[in-house]
């Protein structure tokens, strides 16, 4: 649910980014505390694609790096 709140948040016509990476940063804390490593994984897809979105270039390919990893882990 946070995960949809914060690319809903992105989708806006003026998205505050701030509100959609405090849900992000929630759900990744969430799912690394309870052991759910896909969906640790598409917070760090997701967290790459909302700074994407911001211009945040190196950072985004970074996040969308690890993601890719986390996927690759998980098979």
């Amino acid at each position: 649910a946070l995960r949809a709140l914060a690319m809903a948040e992105a989708q806006d016509a003026a998205p505050d980014w701030s509100r959609a990476s405090h849900y992000l940063a929630t759900a990744a804390h969430l799912a690394l505390e309870r052991g759910q490593r896909p969906d640790a994984a598409i917070v760090q897809l997701r967290v790459g694609e909302l700074l994407l979105a911001q211009g945040d270039l190196t950072p985004a390919r970074m996040k969308l790096e690890m993601a890719e990893q986390s996927f690759a882990v998980l098979g």
